[in-house]
């Protein structure tokens, strides 16, 4: 609407708004061809990102695994005794046979009822579970006065790191403080001693998650109610299986170590080939890459045997045979990517005019061969078959390449197949060969030197790089990257020039109005004289 708001009164039969859209048509032409230029580099952005992403998970989440031994040096291990212990191997364990005795097992401290929980208030329900009943005391209902105090630990006794106060009031006992609630207070604590009551049984215990002997439970009475509590809840100690008498506590305000009752984990021994392994904990130690879980103790020497885990290695082979070429293979469909040159951009007038599917198609053409020929991701091609191809430096033994053990490319663009015989041949002869080949790390980190896994994470790291450098790790704009940074100038430039362009169109507005006014004078002066000379 122009500045009047009504146009044609005249009668000069002017059609502004239709002038003004042509007057505006080279403005129109000339902001297209930003939005296309701004567009077309927002659409290569996303791609990047799409390639980025795509190669950061290749690199961490599938390549990671080719630089393990315990991967790509899969062994087996195996024993003629299963109920004394449970045994795997990894990588780095050696093909031989090994002669193993499991002489003591590992245990935690464990404190448990020897007999039912006391009631010293003999009104009580045989099966109440309240402290007040427990010790015969009745509380004060609010009363913050200490009714009894104790010191919990899980390690050395005279460490205050270790070392844990329940204070319980009378007010608590009056609310009916139960023995589940203290066992809740003690798990509280932040300790590795844990506690619980078992009403079905009326049991309450004490145990240490953490087993070995320095990890232990330690109980302090601070006053004789204490002492007395714990006497009602006859703990006693528990090790592999066999439960001893109930302890004894009493309160000694002269002797610290008097009012204490420890008790602590054990150890567990194996001897592996002769020597004797003594720090065992949990049950569980490796012992020469192999790791045996302890059961039982054994009753004569038992025999486990080491062998390489043919079968798994060359599934892990072909796993990166089938890793690679999805990586490599998207690379090349977006470097090789046809262009449509017929299909530019779309302007918000000409997509107007289309139906929804009819963009969609135009732009799938129109998105095509965004990187073609890229020379950030021709980079990384080229690298990563080199990485592949080159021999690994510093491999005694004739296979010493991703090639002599099978790998072989099948198509000019690096697509690669295994020849599963020939994998195997290289396992029996040189059982290391193929760890060697694609985990190996070269001391000074040297390209020749390093293996197949490690070179071409190098290579995708270091293209990675370069790609964030330019063109950012995601569809943010405001990245600091080159592009993100280019696509932010031109949407600025729009920005700008379609405040010109909305100046430039209500001059126009005025322009028109001005000529209609002016033809509007014109028309009323005419016909003033027509009619006095008529």
């Amino acid at each position: 609407m122009g500045v009047n708001g009504i146009y044609g009164l005249s009668g000069s039969g002017l059609d502004i708004e239709s002038m003004v859209k042509v007057g505006m048509m080279s403005k129109q032409s000339e902001y297209d061809k930003m939005y296309k230029k701004e567009t077309k580099m927002t659409w290569q952005k996303e791609a990047y990102s799409s390639v980025y992403t795509d190669l950061t998970n290749f690199s961490m989440n599938k390549l990671t695994d080719y630089k393990l031994q315990s991967k790509m040096n899969a062994m087996s291990a195996t024993s003629n005794n299963n109920t004394a212990f449970t045994v795997s191997a990894n990588g780095s364990a050696v093909a031989m046979s090994h002669r193993v005795e499991v002489n003591s097992l590992s245990s935690n401290a464990y404190l448990i009822s020897t007999e039912g929980v006391t009631r010293a208030n003999s009104n009580a329900e045989p099966d109440s579970i309240t402290l007040k009943d427990v010790l015969g005391i009745a509380g004060t209902e609010g009363d913050t006065s200490t009714a009894l105090s104790f010191v919990v630990g899980d390690g050395d006794s005279t460490l205050s790191e270790d070392q844990r106060t329940v204070s319980i009031t009378y007010g608590d006992l009056a609310d009916g403080m139960t023995l589940n609630d203290l066992a809740s207070r003690i798990k509280k604590l932040g300790l590795n001693v844990t506690a619980a009551y078992d009403s079905v049984n009326d049991s309450f215990s004490l145990y240490n998650s953490k087993g070995g002997k320095d990890n232990k439970i330690s109980l302090k009475m601070n006053d004789d109610v204490a002492a007395k509590l714990f006497n009602n809840l006859h703990l006693g100690e528990s090790t592999n299986g066999t439960l001893g008498e109930a302890k004894t506590f009493t309160y000694d305000s002269s002797d610290a170590s008097a009012s204490t009752v420890e008790i602590s984990g054990s150890n567990g021994e194996i001897t592996v080939d002769g020597r004797k392994y003594d720090n065992i904990i949990d049950n569980k130690v490796t012992v020469g890459g192999i790791t045996f879980t302890l059961l039982d103790k054994t009753e004569s020497a038992a025999t486990v045997t080491v062998t390489q885990d043919t079968d798994s290695i060359i599934d892990r082979v072909k796993q990166f045979v089938e890793d690679y070429n999805t990586m490599l293979d998207g690379l090349q469909d977006k470097y090789n990517e046809q262009k449509y040159k017929d299909y530019d951009v779309l302007t918000k007038s000409q997509e107007e005019a289309m139906t929804k599917e009819q963009v969609e198609k135009w732009n799938e053409k129109a998105k095509s061969g965004l990187l073609y020929r890229d020379p950030y991701i021709g980079d990384i091609i080229s690298k990563v078959r080199e990485a592949l191809a080159t021999p690994v430096d510093g491999i005694n033994g004739k296979y010493n390449s991703a090639f002599n053990l099978g790998i072989r490319t099948s198509t000019d663009r690096g697509h690669i197949e295994l020849n599963e015989e020939k994998l195997k041949k290289a396992l029996e002869e040189e059982p290391d060969s193929v760890y060697q080949v694609f985990g190996k790390l070269d001391e000074n980190d040297d390209f020749s030197g390093n293996g197949v896994a490690q070179r071409i994470g190098d290579v995708i790291n270091a293209g990675l790089k370069k790609i964030k450098t330019y063109a950012g790790t995601t569809t943010e704009v405001g990245d600091g990257s080159t592009l993100g940074t280019k696509i932010q100038e031109w949407q600025n430039k729009m920005s700008d020039f379609k405040m010109k362009m909305s100046t430039f169109e209500t001059l126009l507005y005025k322009k028109y109005d001005a000529m209609e006014v002016a033809l509007q004078k014109l028309s009323m002066t005419l016909n003033y004289v027509t009619y006095n000379n008529g």
